[in-house]
């Protein structure tokens, strides 16, 4: 060529004036093959063409960066952002929760990833290119926890079985009060308060719910969506233990008592203090009646005291007056 040219680099840059000798150089921003077209600049239509294939830059290193997806307000999907991987070739994403990959297309440099339920920790993302597996990069995202969904539990109150003490938990920070239907058939409690997502309350049912398992529900004030439930079965108390003492009939002196026991724990034994110095006794497990005889000149009231063996909690005492019995009124009627 005579003169200046023209050169068209193939890349979409501006046609620059070259020299009608020599050399031009060209940086280019994207690789793959490029066709350089140099023309006379007087006579246009007389051009050389040429091809180069411009490699991916060895310097760039791919990276992936990930944060929440603004889009998802849980905080559980993943946004990624992936840089210097090759145009021409897709992208191969593992999220890092054991799901399949996800194929990236080329040319495309974001993805998202919602993370299920379950899924908790920092997850690692590694993203490889499918045409070049020396092209990789990774990062890590931790899904936020769910949300603690409400629940309630309810216990025998300590001091009264049929007294449901109820806590709940888990209700969202707008919660500030709850009410609690408390599954007898009574009027709903409500107005219970509730801070940090947390409460409790107590209610005692009526004798006839004993030994009937009751649903309580307990709800929002704030939004009756948030519920939660327990149940509780109201157990009577156990009758407390007694004894009484009488006369054995067939002792006319009146110095012999039975004692009749009832209502202690049918698997431990017995012990009797008969009140008047002699050792105490045992009435064996599962035994209900036992006897003394006091000496002659025992003649006061005497403190009978029965105490279960295997939980001295369980205790009862009655009287008893040796000599006021069968046998003294025998005697007056001589």
């Amino acid at each position: 060529m005579a003169g200046p040219t023209t050169i068209d680099w193939g890349d979409g840059s501006p046609v620059e004036t070259g020299p009608e000798k020599g050399t031009a150089s060209h940086a280019y921003a994207t690789d793959g093959t490029k066709t350089i077209k140099v023309c006379d600049a007087a006579a246009p239509t007389v051009c050389t063409t040429t091809e180069v294939t411009i490699p991916f830059p060895p310097t760039a290193t791919p990276t992936v960066t990930a944060a929440a997806d603004p889009a998802d307000t849980t905080g559980r999907t993943a946004a990624i952002t992936l840089a210097n991987f090759p145009p021409n070739g897709a992208v191969n994403v593992n999220w890092g929760d054991g799901a399949a990959a996800q194929t990236v297309p080329a040319g495309t440099t974001t993805a998202t990833h919602a993370y299920a339920a379950g899924v908790d920790g920092a997850q690692t993302i590694t993203a490889t290119s499918a045409t070049d597996t020396t092209k990789t990069a990774s990062t890590t995202f931790t899904p936020t926890p769910p949300a603690a969904a409400p629940a309630a539990t309810a216990t025998p109150d300590a001091a009264d079985s049929m007294t449901a003490s109820l806590a709940w938990t888990g209700f969202p920070a707008a919660t500030t009060s709850v009410s609690v239907n408390w599954g007898d058939g009574t009027a709903a409690q409500t107005g219970l308060a509730t801070a940090g997502g947390a409460g409790t309350g107590t209610h005692t049912y009526a004798a006839g719910a004993g030994g009937t398992e009751q649903t309580i529900t307990v709800t929002s004030e704030q939004d009756t969506t948030q519920t939660a439930t327990a149940t509780f079965t109201p157990t009577a108390p156990a009758p407390a233990p007694a004894a009484t003492a009488a006369a054995d009939a067939a002792d006319t002196t009146g110095h012999t008592t039975t004692l009749t026991l009832a209502n202690f724990p049918a698997d431990s034994a017995v012990s009797v203090n008969w009140g008047d110095g002699s050792a105490a006794e045992e009435i064996a497990a599962g035994t209900t009646t036992g006897s003394h005889v006091y000496a002659a000149g025992v003649t006061t009231e005497q403190t009978i005291t029965a105490t279960s063996v295997g939980d001295a909690s369980k205790t009862a005492t009655t009287t008893f007056t040796p000599g006021g019995g069968a046998g003294l009124r025998a005697a007056r009627k001589k």
